[in-house]
């Protein structure tokens, strides 16, 4: 999700029980990544083009679109990182080939 205020880091605090005495708001562009699991969350704050790839590929895109939509954010971004990242974190359980009747 895109976030316009650092409330990732006030839930943070907040979670961690030792919340602090005093917390700035502060205006910016942030993308997180929130996932959940038999009672446990994680939540990464991504850079754009990284955000982007791994939205697009969860929302069912082709690899080569999402990576079109995440070099068109940053020209740097690794697509083959960004791939093997999301194949490490267990989100990506299949492919299916161009062609492929049988999927």
């Amino acid at each position: 999700m895109q976030l316009r205020w650092n409330v990732d880091e006030l839930l943070l605090a907040f979670l961690s029980g030792q919340p602090p005495e005093r917390f700035s708001i502060e205006a910016g562009a942030l993308w997180i990544e929130l996932r959940g699991r038999r009672c446990e969350v994680t939540m990464a704050r991504l850079p754009h083009a990284a955000f982007a790839f791994r939205a697009a590929v969860a929302s069912g895109r082709a690899i080569s679109e999402a990576g079109v939509a995440a070099l068109e954010i940053d020209e740097a971004f690794n697509v083959g990182e960004g791939l093997i990242a999301r194949t490490a974190d267990g989100l990506i359980t299949g492919v299916n080939l161009m062609g492929d009747t049988d999927a």
